[in-house]
């Protein structure tokens, strides 16, 4: 187990775990990657890790956990560098802009990348 590679185990490894909670409808508590609607003052505009119940449809219910002024403070500030880098990589509900920067099949590019995105474009 000396160096790297192992990581990939044990991501797989909850990916079939998580699996398994849905297809059998388990309503198990595993900490899920998640869109956050009304827990801890966000509303579809950022998604974090937190408990959750997961079943047959997938996140049953989100089990937001306690915060004291710190942590909350800390989950502001990871929340803020979350969506500032939506904003930057142009996703999310504040980052899309228009159809003008979607490049077919590629999803939405930055207008200076779409040059590099076309086949046979030279950079600048």
């Amino acid at each position: 187990m000396n160096g790297k590679g192992w990581t990939n185990a044990g991501v797989a490894q909850s990916a079939i775990t998580m699996a398994k909670a849905v297809l059998l409808d388990e309503r198990s508590i595993y900490p899920a990657s998640t869109t956050l609607h009304g827990e801890y003052g966000y509303d579809g505009d950022v998604a974090l890790s937190m408990p959750c119940i997961i079943g047959r449809e997938g996140v049953i219910a989100r089990l937001p956990v306690s915060l004291n002024a710190w942590e909350a403070d800390k989950l502001a500030g990871s929340a803020a560098f979350i969506k500032a880098a939506m904003r930057d990589a142009r996703t999310g509900p504040e980052g899309l802009r228009g159809p003008s920067d979607v490049v077919a099949g590629s999803g939405v590019l930055p207008a200076v990348s779409r040059a590099r995105a076309q086949p046979g474009a030279r950079s600048r």
